[in-house]
């Protein structure tokens, strides 16, 4: 009996040291195949070109239960990139609204190395972008979303799918 005890308990922290095993992917000093693969995939959520751009931060959190998670990126974008916003039809001017404005002021995980700071940070001048990807339910914020907003000062994009 001792011995299926110790089995079951061992079997029992072997599955527990896996959950959190999964702390996601960090994408600072990720090669170039992988950035070129998450610009690519930006530009196609986004529905403007982004491969330009250089990925200076970035984790991806999703894996854990029903792939909850969070892309998070932050992308140097070339001077001319502005222009290209100009004319992109799913992007508007900021300021954002109030329900996107409360999107970007949720906290990310200290364990991503941006303690306790907003998961966009406020901008002021630049163009935004936003999908609500959540099931037709009714809730103040949604739980599936993807944002990005373009700092023009900076020339930087940050960008933020969020599955809860």
């Amino acid at each position: 009996m001792k011995e299926k005890v110790k089995w079951l308990l061992a079997v029992a922290l072997v599955c527990l040291a896996g959950c959190g095993a999964a702390d996601g992917e960090n994408y600072q000093n990720a090669d170039a195949s992988t950035k070129h693969t998450l610009l690519q995939y930006v530009s196609q959520k986004t529905e403007v070109d982004v491969t330009q751009g250089d990925i200076s931060f970035g984790f991806d959190s999703h894996g854990g239960f029903h792939g909850d998670g969070t892309l998070y990126l932050e992308i140097k974008m070339p001077d001319s990139f502005e222009e290209r916003l100009n004319h992109a039809s799913l992007w508007s001017e900021l300021p954002l609204t109030e329900k996107i404005a409360a999107a970007c002021h949720m906290e990310i995980d200290k364990h991503h190395g941006k303690d306790n700071e907003t998961i966009i940070p406020e901008v002021e001048n630049g163009f935004w972008y936003y999908l609500d990807r959540s099931p037709d339910i009714s809730v103040e914020l949604p739980l599936n979303y993807t944002i990005a907003v373009y700092d023009s000062n900076t020339d930087v994009l940050y960008y933020c799918d969020v599955d809860m």
